[in-house]
């Protein structure tokens, strides 16, 4: 017999479940990091001016909602499809496809955009074309992800640790460091919304800690507690950090930065300052590139997993990973990376998160009242008859702030899912992947 090919009573390969809450809670922490809090706080203090602190606090809080569905769903379904499996229980099948296109297109163009930052930062230290910058980092990324999850959730956390320590060092030093500028003065109740509707982009990321379900140890428990945990302590960290940039900067000095944290940095230890923050800013970029090929990975895995008959995308390594999977993400985000220009195609991701939002926060809504009787591991509170309010609430907040996105971006995102729904009615559902 042929070794390559295994007895059909074969036992098939399953992914490892060996992440408990420390891992998970740093994926979700250093993929929610990503480059937002380093580029974001500038423009949002033109709209707030010394109230900056205040955007990101309402930011999270509205956010919250959105990740109280998720974490009731993730107990509900803890699979690696995520967002797909969610649809899938509720859904038309068109509908459960389109959300999986739009979760695994945001990843790939994620990974890519966060690349090419990557490259950016890299060029302070090594004079390399910036393609070389991306591609090395897709390449060391992708090994780190085929090398098992034990080992990349381990260099996760290591991300994560820095990201966090170099943040915890503006803060205790900004703080602590005389100051002239109020943290109460600003624009009012008006110039707080408009900052927290731009902040929330910095938020995004908590959902992928979903794709990690059948990787995780007691998912149901650990998988709704990391995600919620993650975004508690990237709140802390954005609101510290605006109060201590505020504080050293001032708001208009803050708001005309285009370097805003490298000017804190600066302000604190000169020269040295910059260099720390372009080298955690590295890690950081690591750390989600990682991260966001794992997630894409997990995805296109879980769908896969659908289909009636094998497909390439099921196999799993002996390191127990979705091996043809990631290598599909992997060179999907090499491609977009090379082209070198998808500033205007990478707001996608955020045009794709909030449909993705949509379609979430209308599943927990709909299996509330289909489906009460179903076990909920992690339950939200608070209901109106059988309709869950804070559900209702995501719903509404996703509707508000994607209008908000530029029309380009909007466009470009209609086009993305015109584009998928033409490849669901065109091969999927023709040639019946799904039985």
């Amino acid at each position: 017999m042929n070794k390559s090919t295994q007895p059909s009573s074969a036992k098939p390969r399953k992914l490892k479940r060996d992440l408990g809450i420390v891992q998970v809670t740093a994926s979700g922490v250093s993929i929610i990091i990503g480059a937002g809090i380093f580029v974001l706080i500038a423009p949002a203090s033109e709209l707030a001016g010394g109230q900056v602190w205040l955007s990101f606090l309402t930011a999270a809080i509205l956010c919250t909602f959105t990740a109280l569905s998720y974490a009731e769903l993730a107990s509900m379904f803890p699979r690696a499809g995520g967002e797909f499996e969610f649809s899938k229980a509720v859904f038309a099948p068109w509908l459960t496809f389109l959300t999986f296109w739009l979760n695994l297109t945001s990843l790939i163009i994620a990974a890519a955009t966060v690349s090419l930052g990557f490259a950016g930062y890299a060029d302070r230290f090594v004079d390399l074309d910036y393609r070389v910058s991306a591609s090395a980092l897709i390449a060391i990324t992708t090994a780190l992800a085929l090398s098992g999850i034990k080992w990349s959730g381990r260099v996760v956390i290591v991300t994560a640790s820095i990201e966090v320590f170099a943040l915890t060092l503006v803060i205790v030093f900004g703080l602590s460091a005389d100051s002239t500028y109020s943290i109460f003065k600003g624009n009012g109740p008006g110039g707080i919304l408009a900052g927290s509707a731009l902040v929330f982009f910095a938020y995004i990321g908590f959902d992928e800690v979903t794709t990690l379900s059948e990787e995780t140890r007691n998912p149901t428990r650990v998988i709704p507690r990391a995600l919620l945990l993650a975004l508690c302590v990237t709140t802390a960290l954005y609101v510290l950090v605006s109060l201590a940039a505020v504080r050293l900067l001032g708001p208009e000095a803050l708001a005309n930065s285009t370097q805003p944290l490298a000017d804190v940095m600066t302000g604190l230890w000169g020269s040295k300052g910059s260099a720390i923050l372009a080298a955690t800013a590295l890690f950081t970029t690591f750390g989600t590139t990682l991260l966001a090929i794992q997630a894409g990975s997990r995805v296109l895995y879980g769908w896969a997993t659908n289909f009636p008959k094998p497909s390439p995308w099921q196999s799993i390594s002996g390191l127990g990973i979705p091996w043809v999977s990631t290598l599909t993400v992997a060179f999907s985000t090499l491609a977009f990376s090379l082209t070198g220009k998808i500033k205007l195609v990478a707001g996608l991701t955020d045009f794709a998160v909030f449909m993705v939002f949509l379609v979430v926060n209308s599943a927990a809504i709909a299996l509330r009242t289909k489906n009460p009787e179903l076990p909920r591991p992690f339950r939200v509170r608070g209901a109106i008859g059988k309709v869950p309010i804070t559900p209702v609430l995501g719903l509404l907040l996703t509707l508000v702030m994607l209008p908000k996105l530029p029309i380009q971006i909007l466009a470009l995102g209609f086009g993305l899912i015109v584009l998928g729904l033409g490849l669901y009615f065109l091969t999927i559902k023709r040639k019946k992947y799904f039985g």
